[in-house]
Order: C-alpha cells, then sequence, then structure tokens
C-alpha cells in the first residue's frame, strides 16, 4: 500500500505536526500504522541515502523534494537532508483554484525567490504522469514556454535511481525574443522509482560548471539559475481506487526558479506565485491523451525502470562475485 492516499487533496495546507520517525522501516511502519495512517511498504529514505552513485547533494535534494509531498510528511527529517530545516509553507492566495492547492515558503540566503508548491490530481497513471512533466515531447504541450532542452549528460542507473544527468533548458516567449531575453537553465536531475509506483524527480543549479556546457546558445540570453526543485508522482491507495479509479495520481510540483537578469524581485516573487498553476495544463494535457498513447508511455516508463533494475542486479552479482573469489 502506498502512503500516496494519507492526506486529501482538499486538505493539504493541514499538515499534521512532524513528528520524529524511527529511523528503522520496522519503526515507520509501527508508528504509522498505530496513528491509523497507511504504513510505508519501501525504506524510502535508506534506498536513497545508501545509494553508492549518489553524491551527498543529491541524496539530500532527491530527498527534500519528497518531503515536499504530503504523502511522506512523517518519513522524512532534516537530518535526512543535511540538517537543513524544513520550514512550513504558507498557503497563497488562490489555492484550492481548479483544484490546485498552492503555498510558498520565503527565501534562504543565498536563494533570493520564493520556493513555490503545487499539489493536484491527474487523471492518469504515475508513469503516464512522470513522462508528461519530464520528456521534451510531452512537455512542450503543455508548457509553451519551453524553447529547446539539450542534454549533455543522461543514463540510466541502478534502481531505485532511474537517472542520474545535466541538461540545459531554454525557456522563453515564442516568436519574442526580440522584446524578452531568454532564460537558459543548466541543471544537474537525479530520478527515481519506488515499488509502489511512486516516483520522484529533484532538479537544481549545480555549482560546477558541467564540462560539455559552453555558455549561453545566443546572444541576448541570460542564464537564470533554479534552486532545489522537482516532482513527486504518487498512486492512491488501494482504497482510494476502488472510488476514483486506476487512472488518476497525485503530483507535488516545488519550484524555485530566480530569473537573474534585470527583473525587479518583488515583482517576480509576485509573479512566481501563480506558477504551480501550471498543473493544470498537465491536467489537460492528460485527460486529452489518446488510449493508445497512454499505452505507449506507461510501456516506455515500465522498460526503463526494467532496465534500472537490470542493472542493480548486475552490479549486486558482480559484488557477490568478487565477495566470493575474496572469500576462498
Amino acid at each position: 500500500m502506498s502512503p500516496a492516499a494519507v492526506v486529501p487533496v482538499g486538505e493539504m495546507d493541514m499538515l499534521p505536526p512532524r513528528k520524529v520517525a524511527p529511523s528503522d522501516l520496522k519503526g515507520q511502519v509501527a508508528e504509522l500504522g498505530a496513528s491509523g495512517k497507511a504504513a510505508p511498504a519501501f525504506d524510502y529514505v535508506g534506498s536513497i541515502k545508501n545509494h553508492p552513485q549518489l553524491s551527498d547533494f543529491e541524496k539530500q535534494s532527491l530527498l527534500w523534494v519528497l518531503a515536499q509531498s504530503p504523502c511522506f510528511h512523517r518519513l522524512i527529517q532534516p537530518a535526512d537532508i543535511g540538517g537543513h530545516a524544513m520550514p512550513d509553507w504558507v498557503k497563497c492566495t488562490g489555492s484550492g483554484m481548479l483544484g490546485i492547492q498552492i503555498a510558498r515558503q520565503d527565501p534562504v540566503a543565498p536563494e533570493r525567490v520564493y520556493k513555490m508548491r503545487g499539489i493536484a490530481e491527474i487523471p492518469a497513471s504515475t508513469e503516464v504522469t512522470y513522462e508528461l512533466v519530464t520528456e521534451f515531447e510531452h512537455m512542450q504541450k503543455w508548457d509553451k514556454m519551453l524553447l529547446n532542452l539539450q542534454v549533455l549528460e543522461r543514463s540510466p542507473k541502478q534502481y531505485p535511481i532511474l537517472r542520474i544527468g545535466t541538461f540545459i533548458n531554454t525557456y522563453g516567449v515564442p516568436g519574442m525574443s526580440w522584446l524578452f531575453n531568454e532564460r537558459e537553465f543548466c541543471c544537474r536531475g537525479v530520478a527515481a522509482h519506488f515499488p509502489d509506483g511512486t516516483r520522484a524527480l529533484a532538479v537544481y543549479t549545480p555549482a560546477e560548471v558541467h564540462a560539455n556546457d559552453k555558455g549561453v546558445s545566443k546572444p541576448r540570453t541570460i542564464r537564470a539559475h533554479m534552486g532545489v526543485s522537482g516532482y513527486v508522482v504518487s498512486p492512491y491507495a488501494d482504497e482510494a481506487r476502488q472510488h476514483l479509479g486506476d487512472d488518476k495520481c497525485q503530483i507535488t510540483m516545488v519550484l524555485q526558479v530566480d530569473p537573474m537578469g534585470s527583473v525587479p524581485l518583488p515583482v517576480y516573487n509576485t509573479v512566481s506565485m501563480m506558477m504551480p498553476m501550471n498543473l493544470q495544463r498537465v491536467k489537460m494535457a492528460a485527460a486529452k491523451l489518446k488510449p493508445e498513447e497512454k499505452a505507449a508511455m506507461q510501456q516506455r516508463q515500465l522498460q526503463i525502470v526494467a532496465a534500472s533494475k537490470a542493472e542493480a542486479a548486475a552490479a549486486a552479482g558482480g559484488k557477490g562475485s568478487k565477495g566470493g573469489k575474496k572469500a576462498k
């Protein structure tokens, strides 16, 4: 059973107080079960913290994004994300419009702009929804300001990590680059999949310049900055599916986008509070998909998961054989 249906969509701004969660999976199951909440079926935190291919910052970023979903509010503690505090989200004016819960956090230096969070229900499976918000060909269907995506580095990794990569996204107003400067974001991305179907993606502008990053692609383009941002896409628990159907899931989006340049920060912060409303476009894009399109997207995502599991199994087998030789 997934913890994804713990907090109904309409009650997401009234989260319970954070408790110190037991560090072991057995303790987490006992604590959540006693409170009447859905118990986790997987050690989400441990699988990320102990993953050999992730840097400390990649681990902390992915866990931070996961913690912003009400589904995982109780499972992740400040100690899991480098000791950083997780301040409460402040409900924004207009939250609940079109079924999207919107909240913000004030920036913490050196960041300059609000962190924004949006939570909504999407009429598609976790696999289809995840592909809608992460694959360029589908992102362009709902994000009209996304002009280009250049992959600098991307490869499947060992389960539960699906991908680690670096890429450049270009945003702007189509046909209006002469008036509005385009923005480029060079971002590091880490994606994970968990056995209950939950998917998480963390993206951020890394401190180090990637070897393949040649700078802005054309004149007047501004290199912008992205604080830790991402998505958590979670399936509903079995009981909820009886009422909602299988073709629905819950998405949490967190964004901290600094446009840089000469945009006045008070103006930008005001405008940024509506950014989570992009989830309405995701909902509309999902609703327009044909059954055969959904089936193809689902199959692609399942193949990526299978490849990641195979790589993890191969790596584990290699370690086992090395251990066997040493034992002899």
